[in-house]
């Protein structure tokens, strides 16, 4: 009987735990500098990164929920997109891939998908790891935006 009682107390702190950590994680600020990140405003968005623009336009601009999103990537010639991915920042959505389509010169097209939730209005971050093509530095930058979900 004493040994169900501190099992089911173990599990409890454990499951406790577990949900501390999880709402540590969804409520931590992320810290932009102004030359790594940018709110994405009807569809688009530039960020000035050592005297070069790198833009995203992002269309629709309305950006749907559970539609494809088709984005576009201006970059400085040097530059290369390794990878990209969209997260929740007020609710946790896991971590939704973007996939490239083509890579055009400086333009990098690619489309991802972002799902339904309860949350009305959905803040979401873009990030973007991009790769200088001669030093192969590699720097992350953010693209914030919102959906709304009717």
């Amino acid at each position: 009987m004493i040994k169900k009682k501190s099992t089911g107390v173990i599990f409890a702190l454990i499951f406790l735990g577990v949900i501390f950590i999880l709402v540590k994680i969804n409520n931590q600020q992320i810290h932009y500098t102004n030359d790594t990140y940018c709110a994405i405003n009807d569809g688009q968005c530039q960020i000035t990164k050592n005297g070069q623009v790198i833009s995203l336009q992002m269309s629709p601009a309305n950006i749907p929920l559970e539609e494809e999103i088709t984005l576009k990537f201006t970059l400085p010639n040097e530059l290369i997109v390794n990878q990209a991915w969209v997260t929740g920042i007020n609710m946790y959505m896991g971590k939704t891939p973007v996939i490239i389509e083509s890579v055009a010169g400086n333009v990098t097209q690619a489309v991802t998908f972002l799902g339904s939730c309860s949350e009305p209005h959905m803040q979401w971050l873009l990030s973007l790891d991009v790769e200088n093509r001669q030093t192969h530095q590699q720097q992350r930058l953010y693209f914030r935006f919102t959906t709304q979900n009717e």
